[in-house]
């Protein structure tokens, strides 16, 4: 297929197509604005059809990803595929998109937990990814239920990509990936720590110069 691809319209996201050799996790982390679920859902896009990748979009419940960050997967996908091009290879559905070739979901959807509080979602399925993407993640508190999917991602050179607001200084994702610098009284700076296999990428509104004037104006008047 010949398709050209526009891949990404901020620096800061650059790195997620020259990932450095051996990183298995990815966090985007910010305010709201930073583009984090723009660039995130390009990047899954792409690497679905040009790369032909398996990818999972999970976030705490199943029937909330439809809502938000597949939408936006799917809206990709319709922007390169103007032309109809994509259609000679894929099958976009409503619930991801599908390779003709193989019968194969390449973008799917998962959630931590089913719809009823008390049952988790069986993710034994999802094993066999490359690219794992979880979206609102502060709202995933049991550290366990992320490991014991962590520790189901086997593939060789598979990602897993985080994305989330900043939550509170005692999420346990903030404990384990980030150091806290105090810098006024109840007030904390994170600064990603040293860990191999890591990457993080910090994003605000500043860093979005798409932004209408008047959202970025009431973003500043939040203080």
């Amino acid at each position: 297929m010949n398709v050209e691809v526009d891949l990404y319209k901020s620096e800061k996201f650059k790195v997620l197509y020259n990932l450095p050799k051996g990183t298995n996790t990815i966090i985007l982390i910010g305010g709201r604005g930073g583009m984090k679920t723009y660039e995130a859902s390009k990047f899954i896009a792409y690497s679905a059809t040009i790369q032909l990748k398996r990818c999972a979009v999970l976030r705490n419940e199943r029937k909330l990803v439809r809502e938000s960050i597949l939408n936006e997967i799917l809206l990709r996908y319709d922007t390169a595929n103007e032309t109809g091009i994509l259609d000679t290879r894929f099958e976009r559905q409503a619930n991801g998109i599908k390779d003709k070739k193989t019968g194969e979901m390449l973008v799917f959807t998962k959630g931590f937990r089913a719809s009823d509080l008390q049952k988790r979602a069986n993710l034994k399925s999802i094993s066999n990814v490359d690219i794992a993407l979880i979206e609102e993640a502060e709202d995933i508190r049991d550290q366990d239920r992320f490991n014991t999917f962590n520790d189901s991602i086997r593939k060789e050179n598979s990602l897993i990509i985080i994305i989330l607001n900043t939550p509170d200084i005692n999420h346990w994702i903030v404990k384990r990936y980030f150091n806290l610098t105090q810098v006024e009284d109840g007030f904390y700076r994170i600064e990603p720590k040293k860990i191999d296999g890591f990457v993080c990428i910090q994003t605000s509104y500043k860093d979005n110069k798409y932004l209408p004037q008047h959202i970025v104006d009431r973003y500043e008047a939040y203080g």
